[in-house]
């Protein structure tokens, strides 16, 4: 199994797409099934995609990771707080319907990963930002 951990600064549309690949190849590495690493890049970019549309930037850390004996993989999103600041508190989870050209309801997006994570956990504060972890074991 590969060892590793990738970090890709989310600014940009093509910042989505390198994160999407190397999400793809590092699960790819570990093992998952095909169907997973398709599922697991999509997650990685459209969360992506959901800091841009907000304004934020943001990192997004992949990691492969091991755990009694089982391997997986740990996706961490990191967002900067909005560039807006006079903006109030965003919590992702109760977050108003906002469609935009690529991506489908946030909140269905966070439901759907939640559903395909074995560990899933989302804090946000408007000062701090917001941070989402994912880990999906093999």
């Amino acid at each position: 199994m590969v060892n590793g951990e990738i970090s890709v600064f989310i600014n940009s549309g093509l910042d989505v797409v390198n994160a999407r690949q190397r999400c793809k190849w590092l699960a790819e590495e570990v093992g998952f099934h095909p169907s997973d690493v398709t599922l697991l890049s999509t997650v990685v970019s459209e969360l992506a995609r959901k800091a841009i549309a907000l304004e934020c930037t943001g990192n997004i850390v992949i990691q492969s990771v091991q755990r009694a004996g089982k391997k997986g993989i740990c996706i961490s999103v990191l967002q900067s707080p909005s560039r807006k600041r006079d903006e109030p508190e965003f919590d992702m989870l109760k977050a108003p319907v906002r469609r935009n050209q690529f991506s489908t309801d946030e909140r269905l997006l966070l439901l759907a990963s939640r559903h395909f994570a074995d560990e899933f956990e989302v804090k946000s504060t408007r000062m701090e930002g917001s941070v989402v972890r994912i880990v999906k074991w093999l």
